[in-house]
């Protein structure tokens, strides 16, 4: 599990005139990249691929400075 796995985010739909939000975590979007409006059921597919990548790279980003400031803290 990654550090921002339970960081919540709203999107909003993009089909036009729903106006319907999209409530989730970085971690539900990361197994399931495909997110059912709650509104109008519409698909909303997020690239899975691109977002796990990169929230791999944040987590290794945040345990390199994790590492420093333990090295700082001696």
């Amino acid at each position: 599990m990654g550090l921002l796995d339970s960081h919540s985010i709203s999107i909003s739909c993009p089909k036009a005139g729903c106006g319907g939000k999209i409530n989730s975590t970085l971690g539900k979007l990361r197994k399931s990249p495909v997110i059912p409006c709650p509104r109008c059921g519409i698909g909303i597919e997020f690239k899975g691929s691109g977002l796990d990548k990169g929230l791999r790279e944040v987590d290794k980003s945040f345990e390199g400075l994790k590492r420093s400031l333990k090295k700082l803290s001696k």
